[in-house]
């Protein structure tokens, strides 16, 4: 979201910069600054019914009814435009109009989303399922999507030159075997399989927000979820958005180079965010991301990329589980069998692990967890954790164990320093400032 809190006021004065051009005169009447009651009983409304609990949230409602009161405004103008003509492919202005369409889509999207967010994370106070942070982050990705879609959609009824499946992409058929289906599928395993090889061996693995929320992926809802979405519904919906109408829209004004770099520079950028501090993976989103808008640019549809993007994010799933099955098989067999093992038996098989794949940080933190738990060994748990932060340093239920075997070896002042770091680093999670509390407490 703070890249999109970056970008609003640019789409903002690319809209009256795209209106200015369509005509001056409605410009102007945008801009005037005149009370209007509709726009102060929408404030109101949104007032009365948001639930403002910190200064954060604060900021974003009043940023959103700025963008909310320029919308009321802008609708006027747009209604205008359309009884003048504008609106109509054969008009001189129409691409400037194509532009001007874009950024109100990013706009409305933008309030629609924000209040989305609002209503998961205050329902979730009465709706058990969406208390995780990963389960509302994923639904949030797909309604986000789905409002997108609907957006595209009631627009493409203004743009009598231009059918909702020309702006998807969708429209231009692709009679070719060879560009439909092989050279998609062909570069989508090839680019997932050196991205996992890469992933998989590297010496150590930055901490990213992305695996920060995966580590919480533990109830049946989230992990089904995440598959779902990421697997199935993810890759159509981000083509038809990205590859499709942006493509469309980006083309028709600028040409397709621009529309190449723009459309990957704002897929990958999109996407820094969840891998912040991470730079082989953004390398690898801007590069998949380049992939797939060549390949739209290349065919004339969207329909091939949709292909590649669906073949990527499959084998990202079943090529590391290939790779961890040919380099690590007994980890595999620990985790296929781990409710029916012994800690006995649960210690060998880790082991084994280790020596196959000294780097496995995963099986470093069940032994660690398992010598804590079940054996009482603080020590041995100890330098388990400290080799799994070694290679993967920063990840918080690393963090949060290595405080937990601290304490249980009588160091409170050590694991508190461990967890107010921690809270440094990730603020606002309730579970670690109620265990920092926990510590302070004499």
């Amino acid at each position: 979201m703070s890249v999109l809190f970056i970008l609003l006021p640019f789409f903002v004065f690319c809209d009256l910069f795209f209106l200015k051009k369509i005509q001056k005169e409605t410009f102007r009447q945008v801009i005037s600054y005149t009370y209007s009651l509709r726009g102060i009983v929408a404030i109101l409304c949104v007032v009365l019914v948001a639930q403002v609990d910190s200064l954060g949230d604060l900021a974003i409602f009043l940023l959103a009814l700025l963008v909310v009161f320029y919308l009321l405004r802008r609708a006027r103008a747009v209604r205008r435009l359309q009884s003048q003509g504008f609106y109509d492919e054969c008009h001189q202005a129409y691409p400037f109009v194509l532009s001007m369409e874009a950024t109100g889509i990013l706009l409305k999207w933008f309030i629609a989303v924000i209040a989305a967010s609002f209503i998961l994370k205050f329902s979730s106070q009465w709706v058990t399922p969406f208390e995780p942070e990963i389960v509302r982050v994923v639904l949030l990705s797909f309604l986000a999507g789905l409002i997108m879609l609907g957006l595209i959609e009631h627009m493409s009824r203004r743009l009598p030159g231009a059918t909702l499946k020309e702006l998807l992409g969708l429209k231009a058929p692709v009679r070719s075997f060879f560009k439909l289906w092989f050279v998609p599928i062909c570069i989508g395993v090839s680019f997932a399989a050196v991205s996992s090889w890469v992933l998989f061996f590297r010496d150590v693995t930055p901490v990213t927000p992305f695996s920060e929320l995966m580590d919480q992926a533990e109830t049946p809802l989230s992990a089904i979820l995440f598959l779902v979405i990421g697997l199935v519904t993810a890759p159509l919906l981000e083509e038809l958005i990205f590859r499709g109408y942006f493509f469309y829209v980006l083309q028709r004004v600028k040409g397709r180079g621009v529309a190449v770099l723009v459309v990957t520079l704002i897929f990958g950028g999109i996407h820094i965010e969840q891998y912040s501090g991470d730079y082989f993976s953004i390398l690898a989103v801007m590069g998949i991301g380049l992939m797939l808008t060549l390949m739209r640019a290349w065919t004339g549809s969207a329909k091939p990329s949709v292909v590649m993007h669906y073949v990527f994010n499959i084998s990202m799933v079943i090529i590391p589980v290939a790779v961890l099955s040919y380099v690590n098989p007994s980890y595999l067999r620990y985790r296929a069998l781990e409710q029916q093992l012994s800690p006995l038996e649960k210690n060998v098989l880790l082991m084994e692990s280790l020596r196959e794949y000294p780097q496995n940080t995963e099986a470093l933190y069940d032994l660690a967890r398992l010598s804590l738990e079940d054996e009482g060994d603080f020590q041995r748990a100890l330098e388990f954790i400290d080799r799994a932060l070694k290679y993967n340093p920063g990840r918080s239920i690393f963090l949060e164990l290595k405080a937990d075997i601290l304490f249980e070896m009588g160091d409170r002042a050590a694991a508190l320093e461990v967890l107010t770091d921690l809270d440094t680093r990730y603020p606002g999670d309730p579970a670690i400032e109620e265990r920092i509390q926990e510590l302070s407490d004499p």
